[in-house]
């Protein structure tokens, strides 16, 4: 028979390898919590709407592609680049909730500011998925433009969102958003909320498909 520990034993040398994991020096280039966050981002996505076409509404898609940022820039980071809609037929688009959907073009910068740690760096990175279910960037440069559907230069307007926010969150299970998701294949399903310094907010339900 083999011989029971003490609980306290057990604990103590739970502990002690814990530490030791944690402390662990990291090896020359290994990724921080900024590259597994910048990582985590990228990918080819997809955010629907719905397009009106002389009265008959046609389901669409918005491409957000995040991509690795210019090995050239100061710090690290990806770009967000919103393509054009090419829907000048349309008298307007709207999403699955009734607001109304301009035409964003646009590219912005974004960065992860946190502490360069890569010895915590994984951990780090799993908490903050379990705790907020994504990251919260910071938009180094960058403007969007938002035009009306139809081409009209009337109502068009551009926004610096230097300095502003950029939050890419999972879209919870069984919530409302996920369920207008559902039926668009793909491999991910997030929340993309903008935020402006001059107060602009524009929100955007992605699905990331698979590459081809």
């Amino acid at each position: 028979m083999s011989p029971r520990w003490p609980k306290t034993l057990l604990l103590a040398l739970l502990a002690f390898v814990l530490a030791a994991f944690v402390a662990a020096p990291a090896r020359a280039g290994d990724p921080d919590l900024v590259d597994l966050a910048l990582v985590w981002a990228r990918g080819d996505y997809r955010a629907p709407l719905i397009c009106d076409f002389d009265g008959r509404p046609r389901r669409g898609l918005r491409r957000v592609l995040i991509a690795p940022g210019s090995r050239r820039a100061l710090r690290r980071s990806d770009r967000l680049i919103f393509y054009d809609l090419e829907a000048e037929d349309a008298s307007r688009c709207f999403s699955e909730l009734g607001s109304e959907e301009p035409n964003v073009i646009g590219t912005l910068e974004i960065t992860l500011e946190a502490p360069s740690r890569p010895d915590i760096a994984r951990y780090d990175f799993e908490s903050a998925l379990r705790r907020a279910g994504g990251f919260t960037f910071r938009i180094e440069r960058g403007r969007l433009r938002f035009l009306p559907v139809s081409g009209d230069a009337e109502g068009a307007r551009e926004v610096d969102f230097a300095g502003g926010s950029a939050r890419l969150v999972r879209v919870e299970r069984g919530s409302d958003l996920a369920r207008l998701l559902s039926e668009i294949p793909g491999r991910r399903r997030l929340r993309l909320v903008l935020k402006a310094p001059d107060g602009t907010q524009a929100e955007f339900a992605l699905v990331e498909v698979a590459p081809r």
